[in-house]
């Protein structure tokens, strides 16, 4: 067969039977959706602030208790960590299963002291989450460290804080996009914090300007009852070594790149002669057309020229010998997003 329609039954027989799947999503549009971290209008964000919402002693005590921990991807380099989180630091986060269990329980304990209030603003009875989340020190230290505009991706029944422990510098303040698409910073002493819903507030951080500056927050995380799992890169390999991300993907990237280079083999395909063209064209609808119907069609996620150029390259790995069969594959990913998805 003269065409690339072969290509094409194969990435939809992969989408159908689930063959090229990553915890339940077909890889690729895991891979794409991660990487669409943008503004959504349909989110009405959450977010309450607290003056001296911790105690000195409770502030005391958090920094007493944060440590240095080596590997992790986020401290490697800022390109790294936008791909598997979005947050940079020359230090890493300190999540709830890094501490022994006397720690635990302090986390616990001083993490529940404002839960009536939490409950009140949420409307949600809450108790304290069972990720990675549930207790945690975040540490942003060293120049262009800081937390790109992200959603959370946790479940949609679970909200979070952060309480400031520790600063020294010029430090950035919490910021979000309101209803209105607006900026909003919040400038934080010692032992204010904020209490968000990170899955429907648009958030972040901004980068620190020199190697001297430090921020270091508290976070907690809680949760409604009936929470249902769910799997994303974020949570899965949050505070991943570089070993780890690449023996999660490496397996699928090889078994695509069988399956493609078997049916190359089997059969002679030709590509059409506007491919680059149809390639082009996709990427400017995705960009700046598909937001004006977003609300009516397809999956509802918006991407940047960014995003695009990054996930056409994942896609390029897909057949190493062949880039035009990656090119098809970012074409066919992209218009299923936008039609049915």
């Amino acid at each position: 067969m003269n065409t690339n329609l072969l290509l094409l039954i194969l990435f939809i027989f992969s989408d159908c039977t689930g063959i090229w799947n990553l915890w339940g999503e077909n890889v690729y549009r895991r891979i794409l959706h991660h990487l669409q971290s943008n503004y959504d209008y349909n989110k009405k964000p959450l977010v309450h602030v607290f003056k001296n919402g911790l105690t000195l002693s409770d502030v005391k005590y958090l920094n007493n208790i944060i440590y240095t921990k080596v590997g992790g991807i986020t401290s490697k380099s800022p390109l790294l960590s936008r791909l598997f989180g979005g947050h940079y630091s020359q230090k890493n986060t300190l999540y709830y299963n890094d501490f022994n269990s006397s720690t635990q329980n302090r986390l616990d304990y001083i993490g529940n002291k404002n839960l009536h209030l939490y409950e009140k603003i949420s409307k949600f009875p809450l108790s304290l989450g069972n990720s990675s989340f549930r207790g945690s020190i975040l540490m942003y230290a060293g120049k262009n460290s800081g937390f790109s505009y992200h959603y959370d991706t946790e479940e949609k029944n679970c909200f979070r804080t952060v309480y400031l422990i520790n600063k020294t510098g010029n430090i950035p303040p919490f910021s979000y996009y309101n209803e209105q698409n607006e900026l909003v910073r919040i400038h934080m002493n010692i032992g204010d914090g904020i209490f968000f819903r990170g899955t429907t507030t648009y958030h972040g951080i901004e980068k620190l300007n020199n190697d001297n500056s430090l921020r270091y927050v508290s976070g907690w995380q809680y949760c409604g009852d009936d929470i249902i799992k769910e799997k994303s890169i974020c949570s899965e390999l949050r505070g991943a070594s570089v070993s780890e991300i690449f023996y999660t993907f490496f397996p699928l990237i090889v078994f695509t790149n069988i399956a493609i280079q078997t049916l190359n083999n089997i059969c002679y395909i030709q590509y059409g002669k506007h491919l680059y063209i149809d390639t082009f064209i996709i990427s400017l609808v995705n960009t700046y057309v598909y937001p004006f119907f977003i609300t009516y069609i397809g999956s509802g996620r918006t991407s940047t020229i960014s995003q695009l150029i990054t996930f056409y390259f994942v896609c390029l790995l897909v057949n190493i010998s062949n880039y035009r069969d990656g090119m098809l594959l970012f074409n066919y990913i992209l218009l299923t997003e936008m039609l049915f998805t």
